[in-house]
């Protein structure tokens, strides 16, 4: 059975302008909002969807996210450490330094991580540290950086803030590639029959 659709729906109109996390200013931004969803597994429409998300909104409501897989089995045990001191780097920053952080497997910390992230219900205003990737692996939009540390609370002082620029990281938006200007021409006639 074809499927059909109706191109007279208003779901398929051109979207608003889209907001600019930071107006596209890669550095240090104060004073986000962060919320975060959770993906369940059952409710995946794509299976390459992150399992979690963390969102930074800016003042002006613009916002960058930052999503967490469940680990597979074949990752390195490189990958799966920087996995870790992430969760503990944002556990840190929403829960205090001294909260008992969960330990087993990094399926359970992270279910466990961002169950006590939800749980503290995220008011608090938080300093994020973006960037347009790094050397080697630049980004075309702006992300919350992808190492530690990449987010404290803005209790921290900036004179005792541990977000400085490093150099392996890009703070300027790549240029856009040139394309060749090429067209594509029509095979067709111009005396088609359309009746």
């Amino acid at each position: 059975m074809a499927k059909t659709f109706n191109l007279n729906d208003a779901s398929y109109d051109a979207g608003s302008n889209s907001a600019i996390f930071n107006n596209g200013v890669a550095g240090v931004v104060d004073n986000c909002k962060a919320r975060l969803e959770r993906t369940k597994q059952d409710d995946k429409e794509n299976p390459n969807a992150p399992d979690y998300k963390i969102f930074f909104a800016d003042s002006a409501g613009a916002e960058v996210n930052m999503a967490f897989w469940y680990p597979k089995e074949d990752d390195s045990d490189e990958n799966i450490i920087r996995f870790l001191k992430k969760l503990k780097h944002i556990a840190h920053c929403f829960c205090g330094d001294d909260a008992q952080l969960p330990s087993g497997n990094p399926k359970a910390i992270l279910d466990g991580v961002m169950k006590m992230v939800k749980d503290t219900g995220l008011a608090m205003p938080v300093r994020v540290m973006t960037n347009y990737g790094t050397n080697g692996y630049e980004k075309r939009y702006l992300s919350v950086r992808n190492f530690v540390p990449f987010i404290e609370p803005m209790s921290v002082l900036k004179d005792d803030t541990r977000l400085r620029n490093s150099n392996i990281e890009n703070f300027q938006r790549p240029a856009a590639e040139e394309t060749s200007g090429a067209v594509a021409t029509s095979t067709t006639s111009d005396d088609d029959d359309w009746d």
